[in-house]
């Protein structure tokens, strides 16, 4: 009798886990890519994004803990991340950042941990394009049908500007908006252009037009120059003549049309004057050898705020080249390991993480769980192709 209760406690066991391995990277995948910076549902200072993180580490630590087993690459991407993370926190605290604005800083780039769940679950990766399209239809549906009801005055302006105090939002007067989870309208869209798995090609073009013209009008200008340097470097990394022919007529022809479309936006706010503030500030700081080598620690501020437009600047100020070489080395990790291991989903990989690393030249996305987690995916599945690769050659 005892056995039969102990046989079914395991089977309902193994009924719950089956489960949470089913849903719970659904649910950190379309919360991450529909929530944008996290802060549209949140209780205090807790939110939906932070319980699911401590969730999923919690089933990472107790797995390694079970298997005993890591891989070697992953085990110096741990190693790398905390000693970049405690050399800013260290530097920062001698510095005399205040202890609030430190962890202000280390709050997001905690999420990186998140790499040993993803490597752990393998079904992020085999769903993650598929999930990213699907949201990309979501982002680009749900601003279409806003910027109809705004630009018609069907819902009083100011109702809708509420959203603007998540934090999550900058609207450009009645004409359009940015929300910070466009990233993944705009890869997307870049998707729906260059995978080649769906059959129904036509289909994914009118999508494909659907979401640029989304893309557009939010008239984000970093967006739509990422995209265009990603066509470029889609048609650098194909083989075939058509692409190089393409590539040069674009590398000719693009930067006028990238002219005339940047100098159509009048109203850009204050954007372009804390750029340039934050670049003169960064000239005079950087100087400084130290400054450069081992940046001011987190929580510096550059001016009266926090945190620098340009993702890799951010980096560079307060972790200086240890935090700019654990960052270019993700990338670097990434891109020879696809020339080694070339598909079409590895290139699909690719081509998002790029996007990624480009378009943070523009907004904070690297260094924010937003642009982190597709860095994150990318890395676990190249991981996964190298430990494989070694077990394949490695002698009997």
């Amino acid at each position: 009798m005892g056995n039969f209760k102990n046989s079914k406690f395991v089977s309902n066991y193994q009924f719950l886990f089956h489960k949470c391995y089913m849903f719970l990277p659904l649910i950190i995948m379309y919360e991450l890519i529909l929530g944008g910076g996290g802060r549209l549902f949140h209780f205090g200072f807790f939110s939906p994004r932070m319980f699911l993180f401590i969730l999923a580490i919690f089933i990472s630590i107790i797995f390694y803990f079970k298997k005993n087993k890591v891989a070697i690459d992953v085990l110096i991407y741990n190693f790398t991340l905390l000693t970049y993370l405690s050399c800013s926190i260290i530097i920062g605290f001698l510095n005399g950042n205040a202890l609030t604005d430190i962890f202000v800083d280390v709050k997001p780039l905690a999420y990186l941990f998140l790499l040993n769940y993803i490597y752990i679950t393998p079904y992020i990766e085999n769903n993650i394009l598929k999930v990213i399209k699907i949201s990309s239809l979501i982002l680009g549906g749900c601003y279409f049908l806003i910027l109809i009801v705004m630009r018609f005055d069907l819902i009083p302006f100011n109702t809708i500007y509420l959203l603007n105090k998540t934090g999550e939002f900058y609207f450009r007067g009645q004409s359009g908006f940015v929300y910070k989870g466009f990233l993944y309208l705009l890869l997307g869209t870049i998707l729906f252009l260059f995978e080649k798995e769906n059959k129904n090609k036509k289909k994914d073009i009118l999508i494909f037009c659907f979401l640029f013209v989304c893309l557009y009008f939010t008239y984000a200008r970093g967006y739509i120059i990422t995209f265009f340097v990603i066509v470029l470097f889609k048609w650098m990394l194909d083989s075939n003549i058509k692409s190089k022919i393409a590539l040069l007529t674009s590398i000719l022809i693009l930067p006028v049309l990238i002219y005339f479309y940047m100098s159509s936006f009048t109203d850009r706010g204050n954007s372009d004057s804390f750029r340039l503030n934050d670049l003169t500030i960064l000239y005079h700081h950087f100087s400084n050898l130290v400054n450069l080598v081992v940046g001011s620690g987190f929580g510096s501020y550059i001016g009266n705020r926090q945190q620098v437009e340009y993702s890799l600047l951010d980096i560079l100020f307060k972790s200086g080249f240890i935090g700019l070489f654990f960052w270019i080395s993700l990338y670097l990790y990434i891109f020879i390991s696809y020339f080694k291991f070339k598909n079409e989903f590895s290139l699909m990989l690719l081509l998002l993480t790029t996007a990624t690393y480009v378009q943070s030249s523009f907004n904070p996305y690297i260094n924010n769980p937003i642009g982190m987690f597709i860095i994150m995916v990318s890395l676990s599945y190249f991981i996964r192709l190298q430990v494989n690769d070694k077990r394949m050659h490695c002698p009997l």
